[in-house]
């Protein structure tokens, strides 16, 4: 393996899914699902780079700007799971109460 051990598509998925895991404090449904999106999403840029950088595709040019374009989707990414890192809020019958009140009542008309 002659490419940077840093530059492994696996090593850039799993450090982003961390990070990302690590900034929503791994509470909920909402953070992991960020965490398992910039993990596939950070693996597939890790192997789209690798094969850039490694020349096996002489159509295209490698993007100058594609690192930038990666770290700030990745601090969105941060951002959203760190926006959803409160407790986790479990559905219980005190949570969450039937509404009452004229908006909630259902009227029929009388045939």
């Amino acid at each position: 393996m002659d490419s940077s051990l840093l530059l492994s598509p696996w090593i850039r998925g799993i450090l982003a899914a961390a990070l990302v895991g690590f900034a929503g404090n791994w509470s909920g449904p909402a953070v992991l699902s960020l965490a398992l999106a910039s993990g596939l999403s950070f693996f597939d840029l890790g192997r789209r780079d690798r094969v850039e950088r490694d020349g096996e595709r002489t159509a295209f040019e490698p993007d100058l700007y594609g690192p930038a374009m990666q770290l700030a989707f990745l601090g969105i990414l941060c951002a959203g799971a760190w926006d959803n890192r409160g407790p986790g809020m479990p559905i219980t019958s005190s949570s969450w109460t039937v509404p009452t009140g004229s908006s909630a009542t259902r009227t029929t008309r009388a045939s």
